[in-house]
């Protein structure tokens, strides 16, 4: 939307780095770009430890820890 130090004209008006704490619809773009990103590196993290626990023998631990991590994540999301 914008490029640094630099106002480019949207759709809803003038736009500048860092809008987004003035203009709640940037913000919300913002947050579910950083959302979508974060959910990745969840799944990416969660196929590397159960790849690493099958190759381990250890499954049913990775399970459970899998599920606090995810718990956490959930928790770290909605802060």
């Amino acid at each position: 939307m914008s490029e640094e130090g630099r106002y480019i004209k949207g759709g809803d008006g003038s736009h500048w780095v860092g809008c987004e704490e003035t203009h709640w619809d940037c913000k919300i773009a913002r947050l579910e770009k950083e959302n979508a990103r974060l959910q990745k590196e969840v799944e990416e993290a969660e196929v590397v430890i159960m790849e690493y626990a099958i190759q381990e023998g250890t499954t049913a631990g990775a399970r459970d820890w899998l599920k606090k991590y995810r718990g956490w994540v959930e928790k770290e999301l909605q802060k």
